[in-house]
């Protein structure tokens, strides 16, 4: 079996565009892992294995995919809780090699805009990265979030009340 290049979710690239497709070129998240994990022949092990924040592997591995290729701008996000492919995804039909130049091109677009200078990110740590999906990221915890929030702002007025903010 020959090790593929990169990261093990860019493997994923071109089976979300693929699922979007064929289920009309929109799809809710579930669909689109269901689609993939019946006829890809996903391993029972990482359908069921968990990263240590308790997602599956796989819908990780999925939803990292998605994240890079709305960054590429084959799939639109505008909509919460909807993956649609656009007029770009349409047509998009990926080798792993082109998969794989697609990642390398904006992960390096991230170490130059946000890495410190001379900072690297390995694709190892990349694809060993137990973390969940941007997209799913930001919704992790809201109601505690805001909660948070509310309670600090509560914090400045009650111990500066006649500060003046400018």
């Amino acid at each position: 079996m020959t090790k593929l290049k990169g990261p093990k979710f860019v493997q994923y690239f071109q089976p979300v565009i693929d699922a979007l497709r064929d289920l009309g070129s929109s799809a809710k998240p579930r669909e689109v892992y269901a689609w993939i994990a019946e006829r890809h022949g996903v391993p029972q092990e990482e359908i069921e294995g968990t990263t240590k924040g308790g997602q599956s592997k796989f819908e990780n591995k999925v939803g990292w995919a998605r994240f890079y290729l709305a960054k590429a701008g084959l799939i639109d996000t505008e909509q919460r809780g909807v993956w649609v492919l656009t007029e770009k995804g349409r047509r998009a039909n990926l080798s792993h090699d082109e998969a794989y130049s697609l990642f390398r091109t904006i992960h390096d677009g991230f170490q130059r805009d946000e890495g410190e200078p001379g900072e690297t990110v390995t694709e190892k740590a990349v694809d060993e990265a137990d973390t969940s999906t941007p997209d799913e990221k930001a919704y992790l915890n809201q109601d505690a979030i805001q909660e948070e929030l509310v309670r600090i702002l509560r914090d400045i007025t009650v111990a500066a009340p006649s500060a003046v903010f400018f």
